[in-house]
């Protein structure tokens, strides 16, 4: 799978339908009629995964042990906050009304590529998250791109 990139502004409709940005659309080779799970993402987004990757991750937690009281929690909450989504005819994705009300999010969103994800964003959430992080930029990086390597 293609890396997701980019940010576009984009409104909700008046039955919570979201237009995914074509450039996301193409790199997660959505047709009309393709599943996406849609789940409550970190940070206050909502987190879109193409099915291929929502089993990939859901095999990464199926290895952690659930005897520990933090996987237990985490494998409830993630996936009982994952929902199965459409894309229709117009390149649109219903958002559960549920995720939008955890997530803060109202009419105007931003949608992030995230890698291996779109992260959908309340606007607001995402310039504050923006201001309060960008300063931060190249310390984050560097500490990011360190993680897991031996020097």
């Amino acid at each position: 799978m293609a890396v997701l990139t980019g940010r576009f502004c984009r409104s909700l409709d008046s039955k919570s339908r979201l237009a995914l940005p074509k450039p996301h659309r193409e790199a997660l080779g959505c047709q009309p009629g393709v599943k996406v799970f849609v789940t409550l993402g970190l940070d206050g987004c909502l987190a879109v995964y193409t099915e291929q990757e929502f089993q990939s991750f859901a095999g990464r937690v199926r290895l952690a042990s659930p005897t520990q009281a933090e996987v237990r929690t985490f494998t409830r909450l993630f996936f009982s906050l994952s929902e199965e989504c459409e894309i229709d005819h117009q390149g649109r994705i219903r958002l559960p009304a549920s995720l939008l009300q955890e997530a803060g999010i109202e009419s105007e969103t931003m949608v992030v590529g995230a890698m291996d994800h779109i992260e959908i964003w309340g606007k607001q959430r995402w310039e504050k998250f923006w201001q309060d992080n960008r300063a931060a930029y190249e310390r984050v990086a560097e500490l990011a791109l360190r993680s897991g390597h031996t020097d």
